[in-house]
């Protein structure tokens, strides 16, 4: 298992003025590669490759260039050049928007990494070759193997070492025996299926004002003079204030949630579409619903649980009582059902049918779509009267149901299952059974309507 451990640095003066000179030298390899790629395309029709760049980069070295930089953070700064590629191609293939390989101005190159040598820890002290032993604050102990060292500089100028490490042994999987439903939004960052709620304190709109009286004081500066640089250190420092608080907050409520079952539920959200939405993208992205899902999961990684994504389409509007879709708008935060009665906040009603979602995925497996596509069309009707199913030679294919009422027989569309698994409607639950070859023995009640699966694990 894979994880990594970040840092703060504390390099002394000279220290600090070494970084930098080999942060330059970094983004010069850089450009220097990414020029060669495109000329070497452009003029004679040659696409170069890592092992191509390596062999040259050898050659500069002997010639003096590139000097006072370990051989392996060179390395990986042509890895960079190739991955850059690799994903531009990649891009191109699927259609995306290409996004060609930039060269970095300056400031614009943050970091350099020993892949695996070059480095060693030793106490209180990170010592890195070419620079000597610079002060770390190791807050935690480091579990598993070192695989590479990175050194970061943020826009604060604060120096940080962010190593990644390797555990042979992957944690043991938890048993799941009970699960949670979690809906995110922005009048409260998250709703649990249990009815409780997490307030988000928007720290960015708490300290906009101040942001943006610095952010004008900046704009009155001369760019490039030494007051300006002054000024764009503040501003990066209250949006850096924002980030920690942000964070620090994102992992706290992750490990409430990680704690709190074993089985963790979210919506599968497109977040890049919704932030389109001009009058909600500034708090969409403070409260960074991906990153929290991040977080989640990767603790739940490390504690042997299970974080899974389901369809976020409906979430909200359909009552999680009785299934029947009820429209709303954003204004409208309660939800009432007309139809089972059912009355409670609109963000416990989607957290509840969340949880449901990811509950069939669970316990129906490779049926968890045919449950689904079920579910939806019972949605739509409430069926009165009995059902019986339709059978023919070659045994039950849904593709008839018989409507016995008192007045007429109806016809009604097609169920859609397909496959191994039946699916047994009834007023309490919905339940997966193995499928019989007739599926005579599928019994309806009299009254039948979407209602959520009966859990197969219990619900916080």
């Amino acid at each position: 298992m894979r994880s990594a451990y970040k840092f703060r640095l504390y390099p002394t003066e000279d220290q600090a003025k070494r970084l930098e000179e080999i942060l330059e030298t970094c983004r010069q390899l850089y450009n220097w590669a990414l020029e060669d790629r495109k000329n070497a395309y452009s003029n004679e029709k040659i696409s170069r490759t890592y092992k191509d760049q390596a062999t040259m980069l050898v050659v500069e070295k002997k010639r003096g260039n590139f000097a006072g930089v370990h051989s392996q953070v060179l390395q990986d700064v042509l890895r960079r050049v190739d991955r850059a590629f690799q994903n531009f191609f990649r891009r191109v293939k699927s259609g995306e928007k290409p996004g060609y390989p930039r060269f970095k101005g300056r400031g614009w190159y943050k970091s350099f990494t020993y892949p695996q040598s070059g480095f060693r820890l030793d106490g209180s002290k990170l010592i890195l070759s070419r620079i000597g032993a610079i002060r770390i604050f190791k807050h935690r102990e480091i579990e598993g193997k070192i695989k590479t060292c990175t050194i970061k500089r943020d826009s604060t100028g604060a120096w940080y070492a962010i190593f990644s490490t390797d555990t042979e042994e992957e944690p043991p999987k938890v048993e799941p025996e009970t699960a949670i439903g979690v809906d995110v939004g922005i009048k409260n960052a998250v709703t649990l299926s249990t009815g409780e709620t997490f307030s988000y304190p928007r720290y960015l709109v708490r300290m906009e004002k101040k942001l943006a009286a610095a952010q004008r004081c900046l704009s009155r500066k001369i760019k490039g003079s030494k007051n300006w640089i002054k000024q764009k250190l503040k501003v990066a420092k209250i949006h850096k204030k924002i980030r920690n608080l942000r964070n620090e907050f994102l992992h706290q409520i992750s490990k409430k949630i990680v704690d709190k079952a074993d089985l963790i539920v979210f919506e599968n959200l497109n977040i890049k579409s919704m932030v389109r939405n001009h009058s909600l993208a500034k708090h969409i992205l403070d409260h960074s619903w991906g990153r929290l899902i991040q977080y989640t999961t990767y603790k739940a990684a490390r504690a042997g649980k299970s974080v899974e994504l389901v369809d976020s389409r409906y979430t909200s509007q359909r009552c999680s009582g009785c299934g029947i879709i009820v429209p709303k708008t954003l204004e409208d935060r309660v939800h009432e059902c007309p139809r089972c009665g059912i009355k409670l906040d609109r963000d416990h009603n989607a957290a509840l049918n969340i949880l449901t979602l990811g509950l069939r995925g669970s316990a129906c497996g490779e049926a968890a779509t045919e449950v689904a596509a079920a579910s939806t069309l019972v949605e739509a009707y409430w069926i009165t009267g009995s059902m019986k199913p339709s059978t023919s030679s070659k045994g039950f294919d849904g593709s008839r149901y018989n409507r016995e009422a008192s007045t007429k027989s109806k016809r009604r569309k097609p169920f859609p299952f397909r496959g191994r698994e039946e699916v047994t409607l009834s007023p309490d639950n919905i339940q997966c059974c193995q499928r019989s070859r007739t599926m005579g023995d599928l019994k309806t009640a009299s009254a039948v309507q979407y209602v959520p699966l009966q859990d197969p694990l219990p619900a916080v």
